[in-house]
Parts: C-alpha cells; structure tokens; sequence
C-alpha cells in the first residue's frame, strides 16, 4: 500500500500540497478546522493522533507514524 497526496487550495500562507504516508492513512480524527489556517491543524495532530508532520518545503508537508 502507498501513502496519499492532498492537493489544498492555492494559499501563499499555508500548505499547497500534503504527503500522508499509508500507514498513518486509517487514522480518524473529527472536529472542526479553519482551512485558512492549515499549518495550525497540521500541528495540532501531533498531539492528537500519534503521527509527526515534517515540512520537507514551506508548502510541503509529510505526515507519518510517530
């Protein structure tokens, strides 16, 4: 199995495009998000999920098992 991409809206302060590997793809999570703010929700799921994000670029982030 292989890890996905997200592709976000074209924003100049937040992350264009996510990798999130395949193990970590069965989480769940569920609340409420401001899409205008998806740094801060990328990093709110260290804490939440047992994943860690990695930023290999400013609009590119990683997400894989903790």
């Amino acid at each position: 199995m292989t890890g996905g991409w997200a592709l976000s809206s074209k924003s100049w302060n937040a992350i264009a495009l996510a990798y999130c590997a395949a193990s970590v793809q069965g989480l769940s999570i569920s609340g409420a998000f401001r899409i205008d703010d998806k740094d801060t929700v990328l990093e709110n799921l260290n804490q939440a999920l047992p994943v860690r994000v990695h930023y290999l670029t400013r609009y590119w982030a990683s997400i894989e098992p903790a």
